[in-house]
């Protein structure tokens, strides 16, 4: 076949052509072409503080102050260990007042006694107040016997010995009431029912009992 034509570098008598050395292009293999520096120098410092500043994070450590020692440390722990101690205890004491106070208003069928609507906190309002005031203001009534259960249900506290099978039964009884509320839905009416009853001791101890959970939920 008739050759025709070929690639210029490869016919006879051409020199190919060799590549560039590294030298050709000139200086080191970093550099610039135009000869500028490189970028560490001409960008500058990033934070355009001068040799020698001081770090960021060591204006702001500087800014917090000096750490306290172990010693005043364990002090100031114990400062408000203590100080959270005595707001307990003075919470105590005014929760403990408040159900003294509500126990004599029972005793005596009293409703200018019953405690505040702040004084009993956030689990009673205005109208379950109400409700309680109305009952001290009627005519004792019989007490129904599970009354003082359904509360002590609804704080989960211990039934007296001499109750506990009565507790039973009506625990049994509320498992076939489906649609029944359940004591802690109750708990306020049910309230309302011991005070509307006569006072007794025992009860008072009881009714003392349940309300020092229930009225701290």
């Amino acid at each position: 076949k008739k050759l025709v034509a070929m690639r210029g570098d490869d016919r006879p008598g051409m020199k190919k052509a060799e590549p560039a050395g590294r030298d050709a292009r000139g200086g080191r293999p970093d550099s610039r072409r135009d000869g500028g520096a490189g970028r560490p120098d001409s960008r500058g410092p990033r934070d355009g503080r001068g040799p020698g500043a001081a770090a960021p994070w060591r204006d702001e450590r500087e800014q917090r102050g000096p750490r306290l020692g172990d010693a005043a440390f364990r002090a100031q722990r114990q400062a408000i260990e203590a100080a959270e101690a005595s707001l307990r205890k003075l919470a105590a004491q005014a929760h403990g007042e408040v159900l003294t106070q509500l126990m004599t208003a029972w005793e005596q069928r009293d409703a200018e006694q019953m405690p505040t609507v702040q004084a009993l906190g956030s689990r009673v309002n205005a109208a379950n107040r109400s409700a309680w005031s109305a009952a001290l203001s009627k005519p004792a009534v019989a007490l129904p016997g599970e009354t003082l259960l359904r509360l002590e249900m609804a704080a989960e506290v211990p039934t007296p010995a001499e109750h506990l099978s009565e507790r039973r039964m009506l625990q049994l009884q509320l498992l076939t009431r489906r649609h029944a509320a359940a004591p802690s839905e109750t708990w306020v009416d049910d309230v309302a029912g011991v005070l509307a009853s006569a006072f007794d001791a025992s009860a008072a101890r009881r009714l003392q009992t349940v309300l020092k959970v229930l009225l701290k939920r």
